[in-house]
């Protein structure tokens, strides 16, 4: 470790900030990316990489930090140098500027409700079979009028295409599509997805969540920025069942939300903070989009004031490629650690690239002025926890979707924020293995002494 704590001297420190590169400070080597057990049929993981352990200093095993981290993973002086100058203009000009009051929120609706009878694993009884240029499907031992609607989308197992929407159904073994078959003759066994206004996924419940609580009890203004996952959909329902908000049903939204909207908010010098919930990877966001190289080319911001990014996500914190590790079980059950060789192909990328969360604070004059976000794979079950704990821990008075949380303290400090948070969401989950895999996985790349600008 290139950190070194000597006897005493840590109880005066509370905050740490790592400036350089996974390749000139390297991370702690963690847990199996999703904990994944080694065997022989799968025996490789990626392993988290991690700077917690840089933050642990009274006791080598808890996985509870001691300190507030970050870092900022910059690869040259210049890069630092830009990095720094605009954290230090954020903070002199929010000093003396009112307090920060609107933000943004960004998300995805799935319509996906697959239809999938308890006594069949995904496929419906029979075969179908497609023809090409055809939007006749005939079927085997089916019962499409039992099955299927029109208005539904089916997909056959093995043909290597997307679904197909269903126009009408003409009797037990033959159906119409709302388009003709694009692909080669197929048949096989089948699916059937029905889009029913209610969301399959939780990513809405929580932005909504807070957005609604920072608006309706604080008075803040949100722009609110969602796409849908078939455009047809007509959303109407939260996975939970509770219904959307006026504001958010069609016509009088389009759910047609893109890259260019979110750059609008990272430039606009407006937000205290932008919430992304859905799916995203290491170059950027699932959807709305947003990628690293869209950050490079077009956040420019006129103002000091840049917005802290919540990207509760996968991965889209990831800055370790340059020093990233497999973990694997070797034919007599050892297990070794390996470096990933970019040039192979493995592991999630070259060493090169630029990350969303790299591409976001080293931006000069633009991007984020602080990013919390995961270096690997995450889930939603406690990402959707750890948002509530951010958002307590900056408004004591919002009581996420446990009511029975109380957050004690609260700080304007980022650092403080993202620990605060990670000790609300470990108090929801038994398992220690996954409270430290979170542990291990969510930072901040920024400074965690940051003092945001909130009431």
């Amino acid at each position: 470790s290139p950190l070194r704590w000597e006897e005493g001297i840590w109880h005066s420190v509370k905050h740490l900030l790592l400036i350089g590169d996974a390749e000139k400070i390297r991370p702690n080597l963690g847990m199996n990316e999703g904990l994944h057990v080694l065997t022989a049929e799968k025996p490789k993981a990626n392993v988290v990489g991690t700077d917690l352990y840089y933050a642990i200093v009274q006791d080598k095993d808890d996985f509870f930090p001691d300190l507030s981290y970050g870092r900022l993973p910059v690869d040259t002086l210049q890069q630092a140098d830009d990095v720094v100058d605009k954290i230090i203009a954020y903070e002199t000009t929010a000093a003396g500027a009112a307090f920060r009051e609107s933000f943004a929120v960004a998300g995805a609706f799935y319509d996906r409700q697959k239809f999938k009878p308890e006594d069949q694993d995904g496929t419906l009884d029979g075969t179908m079979s497609f023809v090409r240029g055809s939007g006749e499907v005939t079927g085997e031992s089916t019962r499409f009028r039992d099955d299927v609607e029109a208005g539904d989308w089916i997909r056959i197992w093995g043909a290597g295409a997307a679904l197909v929407e269903v126009d009408r159904i003409v009797d037990r073994t033959h159906l119409r599509l709302a388009s003709p078959w694009p692909n080669p003759d197929a048949s096989g066994t089948y699916e059937v997805w029905r889009l029913d206004g209610k969301d399959s996924g939780v990513f809405m419940n929580t932005a909504e969540r807070v957005r609604s609580y920072l608006v309706d009890s604080l008075g803040y203004a949100a722009d609110y920025h969602y796409t849908v996952d078939w455009f047809r959909s007509d959303p109407q329902k939260f996975n939970d069942g509770g219904w959307l908000p006026p504001e958010l049903r069609r016509p009088t939204y389009a759910w047609d939300a893109d890259m260019w909207d979110i750059m609008g908010e990272l430039n606009s010098g407006d937000n205290l903070f932008i919430l992304h919930r859905d799916h995203a990877e290491f170059f950027g966001w699932g959807d709305p989009p947003l990628k690293a190289w869209d950050v490079a080319a077009h956040a420019t911001s006129a103002s000091d004031l840049l917005p802290v990014m919540f990207s509760i996500n996968c991965a889209s914190g990831y800055f370790d490629n340059e020093y990233d590790y497999w973990r694997v079980r070797q034919p007599d059950g050892t297990v070794t650690q390996q470096p990933i060789d970019p040039a192979s192909g493995g592991g999630w990328s070259d060493v090169a690239s630029v990350k969303l969360a790299e591409a976001l604070i080293r931006q000069p004059n633009g991007g984020a002025i602080g990013v919390i976000a995961a270096t690997r794979l995450s889930y939603s079950w406690f990402n959707d926890v750890l948002t509530d704990g951010i958002i307590s821990f900056m408004y004591p008075g919002y009581a996420g979707m446990e009511s029975g949380l109380t957050i004690l303290s609260s700080s304007q400090y980022l650092g403080d924020i993202l620990n605060g948070a990670k000790t609300y969401a470990a108090s929801r989950f038994d398992d220690p293995d996954w409270v430290q895999y979170y542990m291990e996985m969510f930072h901040i790349i920024g400074d965690p002494t940051l003092k945001v600008k909130i009431r």
